[in-house]
């Protein structure tokens, strides 16, 4: 049965409409084996004298050096061995499906909530030289560590890459409490880029400032959000506190669910003192159910992604000739086939054009990695395209040409491409102080009824001349519509055919019998 926990919760992310983002701890990965530090059977409890490894020791200590890596050896094996728990899968579904559109952000390095999380702290699946910022793969440095130190290989079984003997516990930094002292002839590799810089994990030591682009990278996160969910975490640190604060200075709703105590309780307007692989499952669950009859939230929000493509294409691709976009959503990705009449400059040297705009979409619409493709295809006729002429007519009007020359050639390129008509309107201070509008038509044009909306394309430019901002209206009647079903005509389009003529049949001689006489 669904708790009221599970209720309060699906109804405090209901009520953000998809602008809500996510702050996780330590405590959502319990269930996955690794314990976190504050909570009721976390590190600190167990052993009250813990501390952790301080960024100054680690860069100033060999000592230092040696413990953490020996400690880490052995404590690897656990983190690579964790998988997802109930509450990571929830959290990704809430954001595969739209409820934290503003993004995800974790405290953890273990990288069970995977690529569509930012990770505050860093990953422990990376080590980095100091020196250099040369990056190896954790998994290979663990072999480098147990190839030089052959006491501790011979902990971890080759097999099953599990430790055997020595080790009371993993903590949530990757690191294992011994049963003995660590060996003082530890050995561990220098950078094998440099040559003698030291490696470090990939992840943000205490005493250590985070980068500034995951900083900024954060704020943005809760700067698109107006509701803030905070999951597993007791916010003692101060890089997440400050998240938590910043949201509720300008006004954002806050839930947090945590079992235990936390910092900042007096920020949040609402409190679930649980285990969040008890409630959040639920929550998706209740989510899932009025999700299926919210159709219009769905309508408006893609309306609104359309919009802002085209407008951010547009913009982007205006010297390629733009005459459009279609989107076209499958189960595994999302394809954006872009519409332009220079589709090898939309593509760019090898490719690298295209990459860039793909990666430029993922990022601003906030597609997870590798389920967005974009594609360039040739319009067959530009002068039939809206977007292209209104374009083109913004160009000439930039490049000084008379308002009415520009305006017939664009009409008349239009026509000789096969429009049944075109329209352009162009308002504005055309000459002189006072605003104005000047229109001009030519061949046929329909203004309502559903063939306006299948037959005619239509499409609005601005430009800054000296005298001012120019407005410019571009609707050209399509000779046809090519719809799912094909190339249609007009519902109403008659074909008048001559009648044959009437022609008289020539005489045809008969046989006159003749008389005997």
């Amino acid at each position: 049965m669904t708790s009221l926990s599970a209720q309060r919760i699906a109804d405090f992310i209901k009520s953000s409409g998809g602008s809500l983002a996510i702050l996780t701890g330590a405590g959502i990965s319990t269930g996955s084996g690794i314990p976190d530090y504050r909570g009721p059977n976390g590190v600190y409890a167990s052993n009250r004298d813990y501390k952790p490894i301080q960024y100054q020791q680690f860069v100033a200590g060999h000592a230092f050096r040696q413990r953490y890596w020996a400690r880490s050896a052995l404590g690897w094996p656990q983190v690579q061995q964790a998988k997802p728990n109930d509450t990571h899968r929830a959290l990704t579904q809430l954001y595969d499906r739209g409820w934290a559109r503003a993004g995800m952000i974790t405290q953890n390095v273990d990288g069970l909530l995977g690529r569509n999380a930012l990770e505050l702290h860093g990953t422990l699946y990376k080590v980095e030289c100091i020196s250099c910022h040369h990056s190896v793969d954790r998994s290979k440095f663990q072999d480098s560590l147990l190839t030089l130190n052959p006491t501790f290989k011979s902990r971890v079984d080759s097999n099953t890459n599990k430790i055997t003997i020595g080790v009371r516990e993993t903590r949530p930094d990757g690191d294992a409490e011994l049963d003995s002292l660590y060996p003082k002839d530890f050995r561990y590799p220098d950078c094998e880029s440099c040559g003698d810089g030291m490696y470090k994990p990939n992840v943000v030591f205490f005493g250590e400032n985070m980068t500034a682009a995951v900083r900024d990278k954060s704020y943005e996160i809760i700067d698109k959000a107006t509701h803030l969910l905070v999951v597993g975490t007791s916010l003692q640190v101060y890089s997440s506190f400050r998240l938590l604060k910043r949201a509720k200075d300008k006004g954002d709703k806050v839930a947090v669910l945590n079992l235990g105590a936390f910092r900042g309780s007096e920020f949040a307007d609402l409190i679930v003192d649980e285990s969040s692989d008890a409630v959040l499952p639920q929550v998706v669950e209740l989510l899932d159910g009025k999700a299926a009859i919210n159709k219009k939230r769905k309508f408006v929000a893609d309306g609104v992604f359309f919009a802002e493509l085209n407008s951010f294409l547009g913009k982007e691709l205006a010297e390629q000739g733009y005459s459009g976009v279609e989107v076209r959503v499958t189960p595994t990705r999302t394809e954006i086939i872009i519409r332009a009449t220079k589709t090898q400059d939309v593509l760019g040297d090898k490719g690298r054009r295209i990459r860039e705009l793909t990666s430029v979409v993922q990022k601003r619409f906030n597609f997870p990695e590798n389920t967005v493709e974009l594609y360039a295809e040739k319009v067959a006729a530009r002068g039939l395209s809206a977007i292209a002429q209104a374009e083109s007519l913004r160009y000439k009007l930039i490049e000084g040409l008379a308002v009415r020359r520009a305006c017939y050639a664009v009409m008349r390129f239009a026509m000789e491409s096969g429009a049944k008509g075109v329209e352009v309107i162009v308002s504005g201070k055309l000459r002189g102080a006072r605003a104005k509008a000047m229109k001009f038509v030519d061949g046929f044009m329909i203004h309502s009824g559903q063939p306006s909306i299948d037959f005619i394309d239509f499409a609005t430019r601005n430009v800054l001349m000296r005298q001012g901002m120019i407005g410019i209206k571009v609707k050209i009647m399509l000779p046809a519509e090519y719809g799912k079903r094909g190339k249609m005509p007009l519902p109403d389009n008659v074909t008048i055919l001559e009648p044959k003529e009437d022609v008289t049949p020539a005489a045809v001689p008969v046989a006159v019998p003749v008389a005997t006489l």
